[in-house]
């Protein structure tokens, strides 16, 4: 079991290093700065393709996670210039291939992001002014986002009062990382807040979690994403660790195992690439808290047909659909296909492979 951990490990890493040599060499804008907005299936660079918020945070966050330090710079550089709102406490949306606004609405989902990058960056450099900012987006979001009772989903623009998961959970998993990377009574309050939430609201031992929420947290029909309970549970497992809080650890842990099986049973229903990373980690995670090797041993399955079916160690980036299901995504690279969450992923294995698990519960 240890020689099967330590193969898949080491190949995590060169990984890794294979996305970052992929991703640095074809995403700088070297006409208008920053990086391109879109990179088609052909390859080719779409040269006057919006720039978004999305993209840029999680390149952000890859770049300095992976310790490159020139291309997080460039993506620094280029988030205070141009998507840092005039009052320093915010990304807007969207930006045009120049660099111009197109859309200064600021979604909560886009603030988590920027915290997390941030957060990362001032890790990654020791620059104060990323944490600075992080600081002032956070504040804004707990005073302009909060409603007394959960986020909204946006701040300057078009909002029908719904509480969404996606606007909850990236804005816990960059109050998490702030918290772990520069801890203070804020930051603290502010990750307790969102992790209570989160376990009150969202999570429900052996339920799936819904994508949204009326305002009064009556839960919104829609699909079931199997994906996002797969990185729910890891991501809110992470937050109670950071806070270190037994209460709050003794809550969280049933739902995090719950939704790791869950996205076990369903896994066949995971169709995209990012929520076959995100069920990696999810996996491993369950591994390193229970000891137990049946999840080492389908974390190591999952593996093998992410590398057969998603191209993983080919030398390229990971396709958007399993090549047996006949399915083309839109782009290689764009608004929603970056390397965040597999980079993430070969990440969070190489460092939890190397920690032996406790003993079997």
């Amino acid at each position: 079991m240890k020689d099967l951990a330590e193969t898949l490990q080491r190949e995590a890493r060169l990984e890794a290093h294979d996305l970052l040599r992929g991703w640095s060499e074809r995403m700088p804008d070297d006409i208008h700065g920053g990086f391109f907005g879109e990179i088609d299936n052909d390859g080719r660079p779409v040269t006057d393709a919006p720039k978004s918020a999305i993209l840029n945070m999680r390149l952000l966050w890859f770049f300095s996670a992976m310790n490159d330090l020139p291309l997080a710079r460039r993506a620094m550089g280029y988030l205070r210039d141009h998507f840092l709102t005039p009052e320093g406490n915010g990304v807007v949306w969207l930006l045009d291939h120049t660099g111009a606004v197109l859309d200064r609405t600021r979604f909560a989902h886009a603030q988590g992001y920027a915290i997390y990058a941030l957060a990362e960056y001032h890790r990654a450099i020791g620059d104060n002014e990323a944490l600075i900012i992080a600081r002032r987006i956070q504040s804004a979001a707990e005073t302009q986002f909060w409603t007394g009772d959960g986020y909204t989903d946006c701040f300057d623009g078009p909002d029908d009062g719904a509480k969404t998961l996606g606007a909850h959970l990236h804005l816990l998993e960059g109050y998490s990382h702030l918290h772990h990377i520069a801890p203070d009574a804020i930051s603290q309050a502010a990750l307790h807040r969102a992790l209570d939430l989160f376990t009150s609201r969202f999570a429900r031992e052996g339920a799936h979690i819904p994508i949204a929420f009326e305002a009064d947290w009556t839960p919104r029909p829609g699909p079931v994403s199997h994906g996002h309970n797969a990185e729910a549970g890891w991501l809110i497992w992470q937050a109670a660790v950071t806070l270190g809080d037994a209460a709050l650890l003794a809550r969280t842990r049933p739902l995090t195992l719950s939704l790791a099986q869950l996205a076990l049973a369903n896994r066949t229903l995971i169709e995209e690439w990012w929520g076959q990373a995100e069920a990696l980690i999810a996996f491993t995670n369950a591994w390193q808290m229970t000891g137990d090797a049946h999840w080492l041993d389908v974390t190591i399955e999952l593996w093998s047909r992410i590398k057969t079916q998603f191209g993983a160690r080919s030398g390229h980036d990971w396709s958007w659909y399993a090549a047996d299901s006949g399915k083309t995504g839109p782009y290689q690279a764009g608004m929603w296909k970056c390397p965040y969450h597999t980079g993430r992923a070969m990440l969070e294995l190489k460092k939890r492979l190397g920690k032996p698990p406790p003993p079997r519960e």
